[in-house]
């Protein structure tokens, strides 16, 4: 119960006191000196009976760790009592998205009938994407009349994640020009093109490209060996979140679920395909460049929950300028910036690798097939196929 709310019901109980002592002056009467008494005596007994005895109660909450944009998820409240006596808890429950900066809050009464009977349902039904914390604020165990209250204790917050709504679609890596950055890495799962470094030797299997047939190691084995060549850990695909609106642009939570929905597609069928990629995007607040490994099906989640808890918004760096920062040259061959418009410093992005701009159908149409040396890409959820 709020403060204010609770000034409220002592002012109406206040007000009627005064009644029964007027009551009492033109009618001194045993009706109403004992309707008198018990106004007196009623706010007595009920404090006594909040603040002396043992136990009280206590509230938690539980809700599922994530769910789809467009999904109701079920908050359960449960609330304990920990004495004989009855009570009547009050708190607050808020929602807040931590990257749409979102928040809305909820009032609510229990009244636990014994220890640990039932749950209260909730159901939260989120705008956007984004990780919601759920907290509960202000709980107090409140007397029968509402005049007198003391804190109770409340569970621990609870995060749920609000996952883009996903589509399934087709990936395929273009050519990456004439990027010929050296790595000094290779993958240890995937062989590449590399004839420089050898991932593995293994037997003959028609259909295998001569040149690669180990003819010295075949000779002394009597059987025809094939050498797999390395690949370079630059071929890994890096995929950018624009998270920040520059002056003259605007991002707004629903341009962020479609960017999002865009980039968990195209992430999702990378991992499905054992491509190794990396998610990258900007932390607003202290305006420095975040990224995760996405290497199996089982780091796609953690890297999502990381982005999702970055608050969009206003800023003066994009994802391009921020990882410019920290890397002189982009070394990887292939770069897809996902976006709601085209950065001023995309080019920063571009070293003879392939570059794309994936946007939204309707923010593609007001631009050209390229922009600063990068192809520009519509992309939603009537795509099919998506060359990067």
């Amino acid at each position: 119960m709020g403060r204010s709310e609770m000034w409220k019901t002592r002012i109406a109980w206040l007000g009627f006191v005064l009644a029964c002592v007027g009551a009492y002056v033109f009618d001194n009467g045993t009706g109403t000196r004992l309707l008198l008494a018990g106004a007196l005596a009623a706010p007595l007994v009920s404090a006594l009976w909040l603040y002396l005895a043992p136990g009280g109660g206590e509230v938690t909450l539980s809700a599922p760790g994530q769910l789809e944009l467009g999904q109701s998820a079920e908050v359960l409240l449960r609330a304990r009592r920990t004495g004989l006596l009855p009570v009547r808890l009050r708190c607050v429950l808020t929602a807040r998205n931590a990257m749409t900066g979102q928040s809305q809050s909820m009032a609510l009464t229990l009244r636990p009938r014994r220890t640990g009977e039932g749950a209260t349902p909730i159901t939260l039904t989120p705008d956007h994407c984004g990780a919601v914390h759920l907290e509960l604020s202000g709980c107090r165990q409140v007397d029968w009349l509402g005049l007198w209250a003391r804190p109770a204790w409340a569970g621990e917050p609870a995060v749920c994640l609000v996952l883009p709504k996903t589509w399934r679609l087709s990936v395929r890596l273009g050519q990456s020009g004439d990027f010929l950055q050296d790595s000094q890495l290779y993958s240890a799962q995937k062989p590449g093109y590399d004839p420089s470094e050898t991932f593995r030797i293994r037997e003959y299997v028609p259909g295998d490209p001569l040149r690669q047939i180990h003819w010295k190691l075949s000779q002394k084995t009597d059987k025809l060996l094939v050498r797999e060549f390395g690949l370079p850990i630059v071929e890994r695909m890096l995929l950018l979140a624009e998270t920040t609106g520059i002056p003259g642009t605007e991002l707004t939570p629903h341009g962020m679920d479609l960017l999002l929905a865009r980039l968990a597609a195209v992430s999702g069928e990378l991992t499905a395909q054992g491509i190794d990629h990396v998610l990258g995007w900007t932390h607003r607040q202290t305006d420095t460049y975040c990224s995760r490994e996405i290497r199996q099906p089982e780091d796609l989640l953690p890297a999502l929950a990381a982005l999702l808890e970055q608050p969009i918004g206003p800023g003066q760096t994009t994802v391009a300028g921020s990882f410019g920062r920290e890397h002189a040259m982009c070394a990887y061959a292939h770069v897809a910036v996902f976006s709601t418009y085209p950065a001023p410093d995309l080019s920063l992005l571009c070293h003879g690798n392939r570059v794309t701009l994936v946007l939204d159908p309707a923010d593609a149409r007001q631009l050209g097939a390229w922009e600063q040396g990068a192809e520009v890409i519509a992309c939603d959820e009537k795509t099919t196929q998506l060359e990067l």
